[in-house]
């Protein structure tokens, strides 16, 4: 987390100490912009090797770090590895068939397409009618919303 969190610092901190003139479109100094671009792919470079690396570590290295392992039982069973590898091959029945799962995700898909587009084309008429900046809707209103529904959905399917 702080590492993701320096490479947008250094880039904005270095675009905040280059004193000029900006250009009024992209809000960037025309003479900065070459500095600017080379830090940005500089810091995105590093996060992408450090993700890499990570996938190696996780995936290569140290896969049995990162498995699920149960307890041991402690009714009936003698907690043995064997027991324990026994429960962890079984696997659940499949609820659905792969066609069936692929038509339910490309519908799902189309209908969320369509919710998205309806929200955003709802956005610049709710903040002219209301006087609100688009800035505020996009970052505070429709994730404090999101995040109700989501909310609401989870006590009610408890």
């Amino acid at each position: 987390m702080t590492v993701s969190c320096s490479t947008l610092i250094i880039p904005a901190a270095y675009h905040a100490s280059y004193g000029g003139t900006t250009n009024s479109t992209t809000g960037i100094d025309d003479n900065s912009k070459p500095g600017l671009l080379l830090i940005s792919h500089g810091t995105s470079v590093i996060l992408l090797g450090l993700y890499v690396t990570y996938l190696f570590f996780q995936l290569r290295t140290h896969p049995d770090l990162f498995q699920h392992r149960k307890a041991p039982q402690q009714h009936g069973g003698t907690g043995s590895t064997e027991e324990i590898e026994e429960e962890e091959e079984e696997e659940e029945e499949a609820k659905m068939n792969l066609p069936a799962a692929v038509f339910g995700l490309l519908g799902v898909t189309v209908v969320t397409s369509f919710c998205a587009d309806y929200l955003v084309a709802s956005i610049q008429e709710f903040a002219d009618h209301y006087n609100i900046p688009k800035a505020f809707i996009g970052m505070i209103l429709i994730p404090i919303v999101g995040n109700a529904v989501r909310e609401w959905s989870w006590w009610t399917t408890r």
